[in-house]
């Protein structure tokens, strides 16, 4: 039996699919994502406290015009909240002592 994914992939998850789709209801985000609109709810909260997305009337978007590509810096400095809240979750998980290495990777 698989796992629901953490929130931490949720939330990059929902980042992705607005990417794709720049507007989107609550409904089928939660289709998307195989999540219950309960759990969604409150990750969107989350992420519309960050100032990533805007929800209104049951739709969601964006903030700020993601569709353009942006510059390494830009970028870097756009989701640097989002990164922040997935950094936290993490290094809850890691164990005392362990090893672990970091790509250059900007995400």
């Amino acid at each position: 039996m698989s796992q629901k994914p953490a929130k931490f992939e949720r939330l990059n998850d929902i980042i992705r699919i607005l990417r794709e789709t720049p507007q989107i209801s609550v409904a089928e985000l939660s289709r998307q994502m195989f999540t219950s609109k309960s759990t969604l709810r409150r990750d969107l909260i989350e992420l519309e406290n960050t100032n990533i997305i805007q929800r209104q009337y049951g739709m969601i978007q964006l903030l700020q015009g993601n569709n353009i590509e942006f510059t390494y810096e830009k970028r870097r400095n756009e989701n640097a909240r989002l990164k922040r809240i997935i950094s936290h979750q993490i290094a809850d998980k890691i164990p005392s002592n362990a090893a672990f290495s970091l790509t250059g990777s900007s995400t």
